[in-house]
């Protein structure tokens, strides 16, 4: 099965200047133009929520499994 979600990872560390922020939405609103869903957690949500960072992309998947 192919999916159709792209998640990413924001942090500080990369989105220190007002020109990667926007080069980032760029390519966000580029991905959604193809059809893609993209969807995006934090680092603390990798690090600190992970069952409910797996548990949100699972149910992303699953809603388009049914779809």
């Amino acid at each position: 099965m192919i999916y159709d979600l792209v998640v990413e990872v924001d942090g500080f560390g990369y989105h220190s200047s007002r020109e990667v922020y926007a080069a980032d939405r760029v390519r966000e609103h580029d991905l959604m133009r193809a059809g893609y869903r993209v969807v995006r957690f934090t680092w603390d949500d990798i690090v600190h929520r992970p069952e409910r960072t797996v548990a949100t992309i699972r149910n992303l998947m699953d809603r388009r499994r049914e779809a």
